[in-house]
């Protein structure tokens, strides 16, 4: 009687260490599964943050749009004879030959703006507010110190 008590001892062992198995088997694939959600979720917040800063920079007036163009065209310490080379003519300059300052149309150096006029003019709206923007070149000397958005305005 003893024996056959062990032995179903020893049988409830096994069946409960088999039970035991199976859980822990379910709990790894539980957890793997958890990890691949995790790692699907990060990727996911990953796409997020890239398609937000997409949208930031495109959400730019096409003045700003144009600012940056010329900045990034010209690069630092552009001379004169760059800015000339690379956007053309100004349509206006003031100020002394030491702190001189360059004015070119928004639309003239930014294809965004040129396109928005032009979309703005073929829906009937004012494209007025753009048109008065110009893209300033400032220079110390002969360098590039600044580059900013003007109204028209002040280049007259």
């Amino acid at each position: 009687m003893k024996k056959s008590l062990v032995v179903m001892g020893l049988v409830g062992l096994l069946a409960a260490n088999a039970q035991a198995n199976d859980l822990f088997g379910s709990l790894k694939k539980a957890s793997e599964s958890v990890d691949k959600a995790q790692a699907k979720v990060a990727e996911t917040q990953d796409k997020v943050e890239d398609t937000s800063a997409a949208a930031s920079a495109t959400a730019a007036t096409p003045e700003e749009s144009a600012v940056a163009l010329v900045k990034s065209k010209l690069g630092d310490k552009a001379t004169k004879a760059q800015v000339e080379a690379k956007l053309g003519a100004p349509v206006s300059k003031s100020g002394e030959a030491d702190a001189e300052v360059w004015f070119y149309n928004a639309s003239s150096v930014n294809a965004t703006a040129a396109q928005a006029a032009q979309v703005a003019a073929a829906l009937g709206v004012s494209a007025a507010a753009t048109a008065n923007k110009q893209v300033a070149v400032q220079f110390a000397g002969d360098v590039v110190t600044d580059v900013a958005v003007a109204e028209a305005a002040a280049a007259e």
